[in-house]
């Protein structure tokens, strides 16, 4: 006869294998019969697409999910977990959001560089325009062939003298004058950039520069301020007056800090003239600012500059990110970009909206815009002012001009003028000079990076929801290739997953 205890325990060692494997065949019976059940198998929709969310959320490495579908668990607890979850995952929008924002909208810095030992400065360019740019013998000849009027006496005469002097002249500033012949249609066909060019005055100069082993000369220019003439400009070639003109390579000349001087001097100009100063990859608009020479004068003018230069990895951001547009991403009309360019591309359209042509001043530049007559250029004498006051934040305009990303901005320092008197010769010279060099440049570069933006999303997913990339590819596959089988499968079209 066995002790109590002895029973007992025996006893209890012949139950417990049976609930264990009572217990485990039961739970292996149930895994079965849901492994054999086929997802979304069910009729009722929404059954069918609880059974499928609830296999995610069992399945799912996204933390906290599992703890929402508890079958007999505490609902204060759900609640619980369903409050964190959602805020974690309103805190990770958020954050994430933000980084978004900040790379697409400041992800670039503008640094102050001081190493100026170092640096090389372009030298500044002048174009040059002259006040009166008619040429009376060529305009003599061009109405002689054109109209076939000698005698420069008659009032016939007089009218398309006037008319020539109007053309060669043309700028925004100057177009009232072609109200007098507004529908006219033995003017309406002329040619007027034909005319501009054939009666221009030819360019006769003297020129020194500082760095004599280059040969440099003027640049016929098409501008707003009519036919003009740029020194030692590279923007000024992709400016042509004459269609199929090909582009000559030039790279101005370069001045640093060693240099005790950058100058070039103009001389022994046939009429009085007005110039501009401005950067190399530059051009002048009808808002720029001259400087002007008269008979018997002679203008020094000395520049500060400030310089702007660009790493080349900004290249990969957008222009709308970096607010900032290269010299050589330019769009058509123009191969090549500057701010004053994207401006002089803003008024043309704004003509045209206006008066539905393009001045002739800005040439045929291939794309289908209509070039202006002498009614189109009367047309818009009523908006002259307001195009050359027009504004990059001007909302009827909509310019959206990006400054260049290497630029550099020029401020007179000194401008001194001498004039003198008969029986000196009738000479006309300017000069332009680099005398103090900055000491300071600005640099744009990169600050937030693509990989930057990937960081900062991969660090606020773990730091809020605990998961990584793999979560979202899982989430992704869960809900589009695993779902078409489910489908597929509930529906019996195929019998493997």
């Amino acid at each position: 006869m066995q002790p109590v205890q002895g029973r007992h325990t025996a006893a209890l060692q012949h139950r417990l294998p049976r609930r264990v494997s009572a217990t485990g065949s039961g739970s292996m019976r149930s895994q079965s019969a849901r492994s054999d059940r086929p997802l979304l198998s069910r009729r009722n929709p929404l059954a069918r697409i609880a059974s499928y969310v609830t296999e995610f959320f069992e399945q799912s490495t996204l933390h906290g999910l599992r703890y929402m579908i508890l079958e007999k668990g505490n609902y204060v607890e759900v609640a619980l977990w369903t409050v964190a979850l959602v805020s974690s995952i309103t805190g990770a929008t958020l954050l994430i959001g933000g980084s978004w924002k900040r790379f697409q909208n400041n992800p670039t810095v503008v640094s102050l560089e001081k190493d100026f030992r170092l640096w090389n400065t372009s030298f500044p360019s002048a174009t040059m325009c002259f006040d009166r740019r008619l040429d009376n013998n060529k305009a003599y000849d061009y109405i002689a062939e054109k109209w076939g009027l000698q005698d420069n006496s008659t009032e016939d005469y007089m009218q398309f003298f006037k008319f020539v002097e109007i053309v060669a002249n043309a700028t925004y500033s100057s177009l009232k004058p072609f109200k007098e012949f507004a529908r006219n249609s033995t003017f309406n066909k002329i040619d007027m950039l034909d005319l501009a060019d054939r009666v221009n005055t030819n360019i006769f100069f003297r020129a020194t520069v500082f760095d004599t082993s280059m040969a440099i000369n003027f640049t016929e220019a098409l501008t707003e301020l009519g036919i003009c003439y740029s020194y030692s400009a590279v923007l000024a070639r992709y400016l042509p007056v004459r269609k199929n003109t090909p582009i000559e390579p030039f790279e101005p000349p370069q001045c640093n800090f060693l240099n005790s001087l950058c100058y070039a001097r103009v001389e022994d100009l046939q009429g009085p003239v007005k110039y501009f100063l401005h950067s190399p990859y530059e051009i002048p608009d009808s808002a720029s600012k001259p400087f002007t020479v008269h008979s018997r004068q002679e203008r020094d003018t000395t520049v500060r500059f400030l310089e702007t230069v660009a790493d080349p990895a900004l290249r990969q951001l957008s222009k709308r990110q970096r607010r900032c547009q290269f010299f050589n991403e330019g769009k058509k009309p123009y191969p090549v970009y500057s701010y004053n360019l994207c401006m002089m591309t803003c008024r043309r359209k704004m003509a045209v909206r206006y008066c539905g042509c393009a001045p002739f001043f800005y040439g045929d530049r291939g794309d289908g815009v209509k070039t202006c007559d002498v009614d189109g250029m009367a047309c818009l004498a009523d908006y002259g002012e307001k195009l050359i006051e027009l504004r990059e934040e001007d909302p009827e305009a909509d310019c959206r001009c990006y400054h260049s990303c290497e630029e550099i901005r020029y401020t007179t320092d000194r401008n001194f003028e001498r004039s003198w008197s008969y029986p000196v010769p009738d000479n006309i010279r300017f000069r332009w000079a680099i005398e103090l060099y900055s000491k300071t440049r600005l640099k744009r570069s990169i600050i937030f990076t693509f990989s930057d933006l990937l960081v900062s999303f991969g660090g606020t997913a773990a730091l809020f929801l605990g998961c990584s990339i793999l979560t979202f590819v899982e989430l992704i596959y869960f809900f589009t290739l695993r779902l078409v089988c489910a489908v597929r499968k509930g529906s019996g079209k195929s019998r493997n997953l």
